[in-house]
């Protein structure tokens, strides 16, 4: 993986724990970012069509951006 990774996390979002430990364990840099989920215009809102946590954003060299929404996807990703 190359690039930057930002996590759009809620802190007592189970899901969100996961994806936190997962990148801990794996020792991949990244920024937390802490969104919440009830707020209709926050950055979970313009990233998740379901406005829930977690969200893991990407952006490589080359300027290609991906989002990956909820745990399980995040964590398949990161295999």
């Amino acid at each position: 993986m190359t690039g930057r990774l930002r996590l759009y996390h809620f802190a007592l979002d189970p899901g969100s724990r996961q994806v936190r430990l997962a990148l801990a364990e794996k020792a991949i840099a990244f920024d937390l970012m802490d969104a919440s989920p009830w707020d209709p215009d926050g950055p979970l809102a313009s990233r998740n069509p379901s406005g829930l946590p977690p969200v893991l954003e990407l952006a490589d060299d080359k300027g290609v951006q991906v989002i990956a929404c909820g745990a399980r996807p995040i964590l398949e990703y990161l295999e």
